[in-house]
């Protein structure tokens, strides 16, 4: 997949707020820092500060 994946067209929508994005290779929505087994991937990311 790794070299016949195509990026794609996302429209993301936060707290009403509409964005538009080319060409993505994959979005991550983090409450915590790790991600996947390990990898650090929203490294100031807290579960219980209430965001």
């Amino acid at each position: 997949m790794l070299f016949t994946y195509k990026p794609s067209f996302m429209e993301l929508i936060v707290n009403g707020d509409r964005h538009l994005l080319k060409k993505v290779w994959f979005i991550v929505i983090a409450n915590q820092p790790y991600f996947g087994g390990g990898m650090k991937i929203s490294p100031m990311s807290k579960l219980d500060d209430g965001r």
